[in-house]
């Protein structure tokens, strides 16, 4: 007995596969002292679809990271206690965070200042004020940048 599979076998060549879209929300770790800052910050990114912790205590920064493994750490440079070059090495020198691109939020605006931050091993530098626009988009190419395979 022969079976009819021409109903299965209808030509596909015009169809376009469907395949699930899979997006993946970004992580972003807010470090920063300032309480309107960070809810501000939390708000925004939160309205975006983004997934957000925020910590105002610099010793939380490393422990957060390490657990939640965020796509990015934005860390701002007025911690007391615990200074910004002192938080971005213990960052960058852990195995389980050193992954992560920081992205420092700070005042300075002069040439040799942003080199020694930038010389720190920091991926990107944001001055205040903050532009949220221009922040978002900075995050989702740092991200990009960050999840590229390599070979």
């Amino acid at each position: 007995m022969l079976l009819d599979i021409s109903i299965m076998m209808t030509p596909t060549l015009f169809m376009k596969p469907t395949y699930p879209l899979v997006t993946l929300r970004t992580r972003v770790l807010v470090a920063t002292p300032e309480a309107k800052i960070r809810s501000e910050l939390l708000a925004y990114f939160e309205s975006l679809g983004q997934e957000v912790q925020a910590t105002g205590a610099a010793d939380q920064i490393l422990t957060l990271a390490r657990l939640w493994q965020p796509h990015v750490i934005l860390v701002s440079d007025e911690f007391t206690g615990k200074s910004v070059h002192q938080i971005c090495h213990e960052l960058l020198q852990d195995t389980r965070a050193s992954h992560i691109p920081l992205m420092m939020l700070c005042d300075v605006n002069d040439k040799p200042t942003l080199l020694r931050i930038l010389e720190m091993g920091v991926s990107d530098v944001i001055t205040r004020p903050i532009d949220l626009e221009e922040l978002r988009w900075r995050i989702e190419a740092v991200r990009r940048w960050s999840t590229i395979p390599k070979y």
